[in-house]
């Protein structure tokens, strides 16, 4: 009998149903696989091999699916630490959230057969915990990614989220997957909502910046992940260096800036551009 966390056919989040056991196994062996805990009962009809994340093992101890931001681990979503987890629609768990989780509920003929929501259901749940600009973000990265089609996937979140369909459609028009960071996505979204003129992923000589306001003044976004070792710091700070020394003004800002004091960053901008640092002089002008 080969062991299941290895077999070809098993599921990817080594969570099993009883019908995909059995179209593998005989009973007999499925009680084997038991007694030697290879597999471990999580509820009726539901199995865990040895693989399996222990987020994955608690949504479905819940009775439902990982979902939101725990669904979505290919993609940038909003550091979190809470396990999002949706239910059928029509559980009749209560509707509290058990330490350390967040329920949802989907609307009815949303199924809970899988482990992991898909993208357009995470997304959908996730209108329910995100800011409109952390949503976009979210958006942005997924179809930077290339994880989703953005033809289909607006009507694809409604089919969950029908209620959602004007905040939706609004917000995906606000959606550019160009943005290579959910923090560069939100300071974008946020300088346009103000009337900037904000152009993403810029040429400037050698270097390619987030973002240019005006002319001449470049932000940069530091991601939690991509701007913490030492290596990234030089490189981060030789490219400052070579673009102010060709006149540029230059704002770098943290992950932890951009998310919790995102109007103390707007103001910065807002300073440098009514001293006019955004704007080429007669005297300095040149081509970008």
């Amino acid at each position: 009998m080969s062991n299941p966390n290895f077999g070809p056919n098993g599921p990817v989040h080594g969570i099993w149903t009883t019908a995909e056991i059995l179209s593998i196994y005989t009973r007999t062996e499925l009680q084997r696989l038991l007694e030697t805990g290879q597999l471990r009962r999580l509820r009726r009809g539901r199995y865990a091999d040895q693989r399996a994340t222990p987020q994955a093992i608690r949504a479905v101890t819940l009775g439902g699916v990982l979902t939101c931001f725990s669904a979505l681990n290919e993609s940038w979503v909003p550091h979190r630490h809470q396990l999002h987890v949706r239910i059928p629609a029509n559980s009749n768990r209560a509707i509290t959230s058990p330490a350390g989780a967040v329920i949802h509920r989907a609307t009815r003929g949303i199924s809970t057969d899988a482990t992991v929501d898909s993208i357009p259901v995470s997304l959908a749940m996730a209108l329910q915990c995100t800011t409109d600009l952390e949503w976009i973000a979210m958006v942005d990265s997924i179809l930077h990614e290339r994880l989703a089609d953005r033809s289909s996937l607006a009507a694809d979140v409604l089919m969950a989220a029908p209620i959602w369909h004007r905040r939706v459609h609004d917000l995906m028009t606000k959606v550019d997957p160009r943005s290579e960071s959910g923090t560069e996505s939100i300071l974008r979204c946020a300088l346009r909502a103000e009337g900037y003129r904000v152009r993403i992923q810029v040429q400037i000589g050698q270097d390619r910046v987030d973002m240019l306001v005006g002319d001449r003044l470049v932000l940069e976004c530091d991601s939690l992940t991509h701007h913490w070792n030492s290596r990234a710091f030089e490189h981060d700070r030789r490219r400052d260096l070579r673009l102010k020394s060709a006149g540029y003004e230059v704002l770098r800002f943290t992950y932890n800036q951009l998310m919790y004091e995102l109007d103390e960053v707007l103001e910065m901008v807002r300073r440098m551009t009514r001293a006019r640092k955004h704007r080429w002089s007669h005297r300095d002008r040149r081509v970008a």
